[in-house]
């Protein structure tokens, strides 16, 4: 009988990988599970190659009624010249002994109606042996997201399943990767299953990417299960924004602070608004571009942060300069409006030709006053001098007031002297008188200013000069 099952064994491993050869087509057995319990379903993994020029068609089944087969579909097409694979589930029923026995699988060709055997080796395990006989076997399946977030704890399940009647109770797990490790002890009883979940707290601003995870399963030193998968962190984008801002004496600044709380580096496009008649006033730290979005104007960095980098943004409005200008055009208009004469005085000439000789040999002057001011000016005195080079003419003209006095010099010319009482507010006055050159002027003549003197109705004095002009023959 040992002898027997020996040859059993022998025979088991030389058909893990097994094949038959037709004339036009290949069929080879993987060997995926061979090892059950008797609830527990066998696999195996079938490759049919067709060398054929057309399609070919096969039916899986056995003649053995202790087995049941599950093929699906039950009628394997493989197209013309290809390779297809399938699995056949074998599942003993309650007749099938425990040990090791032999599922003898017919393959046929319905084109040819050609009949293939393949046998199945299976082992078959009593759970009720004494623990004595086994070695520890688990089923072991860890789950976990697809894809994580590391901003949140990682929930790890584990499933464990013992697969034979022994009790383990010294079962320790260790749980290893670049994110974390973790070892611990647990027990697993006979044909027990049951699920356990281990919560890691990651690093938030972990890189995303693919990480190892390995989880060892071992008892009385020895490796029960290995298991070997990957971790894939999730690109986590997360630019949060901070606005805050100061003003004093018409200068204004705004700063806007990002920080990447992600785990990838991101482009990130931040803007703060401005426009066009702010924009003189305005500078941004670091120079930034502008750009009109939606019909407004913004300024607009275009950056790109690494994951928990902090820039900070900031637009500065000063008008202050403005304001200076402002305040210093307004203190300007006050004070010429305080400190301007009350008074307009202008003088003018005009040229009298000679019909004969078409020159000028005389001129008529005259002197523009005007108060502008709402209050009355009082004792207004006009001065004016004629050079030695003419005389003065009296004029008897309607309207025209002459000078109050008249004294001529032979070095200092003549000088007219008008002694007016009062300027009521926004009145105007003009003085004129003739002048008579004693030699044709045929250049220019200059000349020199009228003197106004005037008191205002507080009582203070004031002079007022027009200025001198100058006649040009032919203007």
């Amino acid at each position: 009988m040992r002898y027997a099952r020996i040859v059993l064994f022998v025979l088991a491993l030389c058909l893990l990988t097994s094949f038959v050869m037709a004339a036009d087509y290949e069929i080879r057995t993987t060997v995926l599970n061979d090892s059950i319990l008797p609830n527990e379903t066998a696999a195996f993994k079938f490759s049919i190659s067709n060398f054929e020029r057309q399609d070919l068609r096969f039916q899986i089944f056995t003649f053995d009624t202790h087995w049941v087969l599950l093929v699906n579909p039950p009628i394997v097409t493989v197209k013309a010249q290809s390779l297809e694979e399938f699995t056949v589930l074998v599942k003993p029923k309650t007749s099938v002994g425990y040990g090791t026995s032999g599922v003898t699988v017919t393959v046929k060709e319905l084109g040819s109606g050609v009949l293939s055997q393949e046998s199945l080796i299976i082992h078959l395990i009593d759970p009720n042996q004494q623990p004595g006989g086994y070695v520890p076997s688990i089923q072991f399946t860890p789950t976990y997201p697809a894809s994580i977030d590391p901003r949140n704890p990682l929930l790890l399940t584990l499933n464990y399943r013992n697969r034979n009647a022994l009790n383990i109770t010294d079962l320790a797990v260790a749980i290893t990767s670049p994110l974390f490790n973790r070892s611990y002890d647990t027990a697993l009883g006979p044909l027990a299953e049951k699920s356990e979940e281990q919560a890691f707290d990651l690093d938030p601003y972990q890189r995303s990417g693919d990480y190892p995870l390995r989880i060892v399963l071992s008892s009385k030193n020895k490796t029960v299960n290995d298991f070997v998968g990957t971790l894939s962190i999730a690109p986590i984008t997360d630019v949060q924004e901070t606005r805050s801002g100061s003003s004093f004496l018409f200068r204004s600044a705004t700063t806007l602070t990002l920080t990447n709380k992600g785990n990838t580096p991101t482009a990130y496009d931040a803007r703060l608004p401005t426009s066009l008649l702010r924009m003189p006033f305005s500078s941004a730290d670091p120079s930034a571009a502008t750009a009109v979005i939606a019909g407004d104007r913004y300024y607009v960095w275009n950056l790109t942060l690494e994951p928990q980098q902090t820039v900070t943004l900031t637009r500065v409005e000063n008008y202050r300069l403005l304001v200076v200008l402002i305040l210093v055009a307004i203190a300007a208009a006050i004070a010429y409006f305080l400190l301007r004469s009350p008074l307009i005085a202008v003088k003018e000439t005009i040229a009298l030709k000679d019909e004969e000789e078409g020159v000028s040999s005389a001129l008529k002057v005259r002197i523009f006053l005007k108060n502008r001011t709402g209050q009355q000016l009082t004792a207004v005195n006009v001065i004016d001098r004629i050079p030695s080079i003419a005389t003065y003419k009296a004029q008897e003209h309607l309207g025209t007031v002459s000078p109050t006095k008249v004294v001529t010099t032979e070095k200092k010319g003549t000088m007219l002297k008008w002694e007016l009482d009062v300027l009521e507010p926004y009145e105007e006055r003009i003085l004129s008188y003739s002048l008579a050159s004693r030699l044709k002027i045929m250049g220019h003549m200059r000349l020199p200013a009228a003197k106004v003197l005037f008191a205002t109705k507080a009582g203070r004095e004031h002079v007022v000069y027009t200025k001198s002009t100058v006649y040009k023959e032919g203007r």
